[in-house]
């Protein structure tokens, strides 16, 4: 009897529990109605000195009978980026939420005239947005990159974390969120990476589903639609370009762009990028006359060596690396379809100098600005302690200690096959 009536008792107050909680639970609003889903940034140059331009992607679910989302883009501008953001969230009516914004994309006079460390802090140090968010630079203005693509568009090559994962595995290595940019920020080498991504001159999409064109107030909206549903017949042409390009940037503002075949050059030095095509031209051997040949890189191994000798830095660097044949032309159009991918000692020749011209001009570029993409204060400083500092306290500036590294190289080219 006592246990039956202790059960009733917990069934009543649970009851009882419920009907105080559930009025208050059903008036809550929905969450879409009262935050604003923010799904990348833009940050621009201000109007006025001192400002800055802050432009969010908006994402609001649309009800339907079938999941459709509206992209809305508002701008701001404000002294700081949590000054824009604040004056956003009065014109949207709603607080804008950074959980799952993918990117931020920074525009070219910012990065020139302002240290975007700085100018960033807020997110960083109010934890207000994921610590892996993308960071990607623009020689236009971020706010026009930014409405030209979207992370749910439903054009793959406008998607900017495509490309800009894509660059990380097959173009520079170097992470370029918003974590990895401040920790190279806050050490010795104060450098860091980011992919490079504009817009084409004539990037005007065609008629699409899931697109519109900007509106006159600097917004501009379209919809997305998801899952079931007929294919449409429209196509999208691609409106932003990646050309391999990367922006490096040192002491918080743009140092320098690196070409895609610079960008190259500096490859050597990164174990993790292959399947690099190197080109060379007029090589001549027992069977080549005059050659044009393509190699791709599918293996690579790196080993450095950190002396200073003479109070002079010295890096002794050897990389072995195996090729793959990819395309052989004659001048006199002869067919070579039966030519091996064996490597005669003209073109490993050739593939060495290449080799020790690129990683020479990549220190040059980087004693000319004075960065260091590769960190190579860290080796240093571990292996040869008191010899780098002696060598830093030798110097007018301590950092400008690239300006005396030399580099030697040996290479070791083989056939990967």
């Amino acid at each position: 009897m006592s246990k039956n009536l202790f059960n009733k008792i917990i069934l009543f107050a649970v009851v009882l529990f419920l009907l105080i909680l559930a009025p208050s639970a059903l008036n809550v609003p929905s969450q879409t109605a009262v935050r604003a889903i923010c799904t990348g940034l833009a940050i621009d140059k201000g109007s006025q000195e001192g400002q800055v331009t802050v432009s969010a992607q908006i994402l609001i679910p649309e009800a339907g009978g079938q999941y459709t989302q509206k992209l809305s883009m508002v701008s701001q501008d404000g002294e700081t980026v949590e000054d824009a953001l604040e004056l956003m969230e009065y014109q949207v009516g709603k607080k804008i939420r950074l959980a799952h914004c993918n990117f931020i994309i920074l525009g070219k006079e910012l990065c020139e005239q302002q240290n975007i460390a700085t100018v960033m802090d807020y997110f960083l140090r109010g934890n207000n947005i994921a610590n892996n968010t993308l960071l990607i630079y623009s020689d236009k203005e971020a706010k026009e990159l930014l409405s030209k693509s979207s992370n749910i568009n439903t054009n793959e090559v406008d998607n900017l974390q495509v490309i800009a994962k894509h660059n990380e595995k097959y173009v520079f290595s170097g992470n370029a969120n918003l974590l990895s940019f401040y920790h190279d920020y806050l050490s010795p080498q104060r450098t860091s990476c980011m992919a490079r991504i504009t817009i084409k001159e004539n990037g005007d999409t065609d008629s699409s589903s899931g697109t519109s064109g900007s509106s006159d107030n600097g917004e501009s909206g379209g919809s997305s639609g998801g899952g079931g549903g007929g294919s449409s017949k429209n196509t999208q042409s691609d409106a932003v370009l990646s050309d391999g390009s990367v922006a490096v940037f040192y002491k918080g503002k743009l140092a320098r762009i690196l070409t895609n075949d610079e960008r190259e050059q500096f490859n050597w030095f990164d174990s993790k990028i292959t399947g690099t095509i190197i080109k060379l031209t007029g090589i001549s051997d027992k069977v080549l006359n005059n050659a044009d040949l393509a190699y791709s890189v599918t293996n690579k191994k790196l080993k450095f060596d950190y002396q200073v000798v003479n109070n002079i830095p010295t890096i002794k660097f050897k990389v072995d690396v195996g090729l793959k044949l990819e395309m052989v032309q004659q001048e006199d159009e002869t067919s070579l379809t039966n030519y091996d991918n064996s490597i005669s000692e003209a073109v490993s020749n050739a593939i060495s100098t290449k080799i020790e011209n690129d990683v020479q001009n990549m220190m040059k570029i980087q004693k000319e600005y004075g960065f260091d993409v590769f960190n190579i204060y860290k080796p240093f400083n571990i292996r040869c302690h008191s010899e780098w500092q002696k060598y830093l306290k030798s110097l007018e500036n301590p950092e400008d200690y690239m300006k005396n590294i030399e580099v030697f190289v040996e290479s070791n080219v083989y056939s990967a096959l």
